[in-house]
This record gives structure tokens, C-alpha cells and sequence, in this order.
């Protein structure tokens, strides 16, 4: 940490240029009648927020509560693979793929926002001993299907070369920290990793412990440069 960039300090919005918030949360498939996790999704009053392990009951929760507040919703509910998204201006959905050796599927949308329509692509990568290859190989075979999920839904910055827009942002749970496999494609294909420019080290995920030894940053948001970011953070709510 000593011998890192300084990170990036926060700031407001240039006066005159368009702007947006987004936001990403696993709500945990279970939890549809807790009533933190419930109120920690609308926390942020981001403009778009992507959810993930959607089951039964979910779609119904969070309509009855935030209606009002994202008149724009889409669920793909599958318990814990079924992926959600709320929004305050128009939301299209693209392309919904099944996930690869096992794991939960990719979406790819369109959003608009005050700076126009931009790509999304909202996923939720398999845990490291779920699959469909037996434990052992599962585990040996987790970061390899990491990558070939992302890669294969982003395999080219290049929309010559792709059947849709290719996504400005991939956000969700990657069940993988910074220098996980499908983190690190998307930085070489010119992906940032927006938390870990403002705050380094910074968890996402917690699980009880005596001395926060199950914390680990396992969810992502990334942006290419079409986005100028000025701040990311965790909102330390809900279970």
C-alpha cells in the first residue's frame, strides 16, 4: 500500500456535463423478507442498479417498494443466478446469456442516461465450488471460466467485429478479487476497475468473523473511456 498510486480523490460533477449513478448488489436469493437488505437496495438513489441471485419473490418485493422510485425494471429471476436491474430513465435488454461450465448467466442492456444510451453488461461469475464438473476440477477450472465467460461476451472492443454495441460498463458479483482472471481480461482489453481507484482495499463482501478474515472485494465495476469517474465507494448497509 505504501508504494501504490495515490488514489483518486473524489469530486463533483463538472457544472454543464451530464452525469450518472450506478450501483451494484447481490441481494442474496433468501433474504426477500429482510427488511435492511430490502431498504440497502435503494440506499445509493442511484440512477441504475443492477442486482443479482434474483429468486422467487424478489421481482414482487422490490416492485412494491420502489415502483415509484425506478419506474423502469427488468428481472430475470433464477434463483441464485437470476439477475435484476432498476432504473430511472429508459432500460432496454439486448442479450441474456447462459452462464458457462456451470455458472450464472451475463446480461447485456441498454441504458439512457443524461450523457445518452450507453452498453451494459451485468453478470454474476460462479462461486469456486459451484459448476457442473465435479468439486475438484471446479476449483482448478474457476478462474479459467471466469475468464471465458467475460471474454466470451466482451471478445472485442472492436463493433465491427461484434453483433451488439460493445459494453462501456460491466458491473456485478465476479466472486473474485482485483487480480481474479476475468477482472484482469477486462483491464486488458481497456477496462478500469473503478473501487480500487478511490478505495484500495476496500471490501464488498463480509461474512461474520473474529477478525474480518472473510472480507474480500468481490464485486466490480468497470468502465472504458467513455466515462470519466469521480468517485466509487461501499455503502456498508443491508446483509
Amino acid at each position: 500500500m505504501g508504494c501504490g498510486e495515490r488514489p483518486l480523490e473524489p469530486r463533483d460533477p463538472t457544472p454543464g456535463v451530464a452525469n450518472f449513478t450506478i450501483a451494484t448488489f447481490n441481494v442474496e436469493d433468501g433474504k426477500q423478507t429482510d427488511a435492511a437488505t430490502v431498504e440497502a437496495i435503494g440506499a445509493t438513489h442511484a440512477d441504475i442498479i443492477c442486482l443479482q441471485e434474483i429468486g422467487d419473490g424478489w421481482e414482487q418485493v422490490i416492485k412494491a417498494r420502489y415502483a415509484a422510485d425506478y419506474p423502469y425494471m427488468l428481472f430475470k429471476p433464477g434463483g441464485t443466478g437470476g439477475l435484476g436491474v432498476l432504473a430511472k430513465d429508459q432500460i432496454v435488454s439486448h442479450t441474456f446469456t447462459e452462464g458457462t461450465a456451470g455458472g450464472h448467466p451475463s446480461w447485456s442492456l441498454y441504458a439512457k442516461t443524461e450523457a445518452g444510451w450507453f452498453s451494459l453488461l451485468t453478470v454474476h461469475l460462479r462461486s469456486l465450488y459451484s459448476g457442473n464438473k465435479g468439486i475438484i476440477n471446479d476449483y482448478l477450472d474457476w478462474g479459467v471460466d471466469h475468464r471465458t465467460q467475460v471474454s466470451s461476451v466482451v471478445a472485442s472492443k472492436s463493433a465491427a467485429l461484434m453483433p451488439v454495441r460493445p459494453p462501456e460498463l460491466v458491473m456485478g458479483d465476479f466472486n473474485e478479487g482485483p487480480d481474479g482472471d476475468a477482472v484482469q481480461y477486462l483491464e486488458s482489453v481497456g477496462f478500469q476497475d473503478v473501487l480500487p481507484l478511490f478505495h484500495p482495499g476496500q471490501f464488498t463482501w463480509r461474512h461474520p468473523s473474529l477478525a474480518n478474515q472473510f472480507n474480500e472485494a468481490l464485486d466490480h465495476i468497470l468502465f472504458d473511456d467513455w466515462v470519466t469517474p469521480l468517485n466509487a465507494n461501499v455503502v456498508n448497509r443491508g446483509n
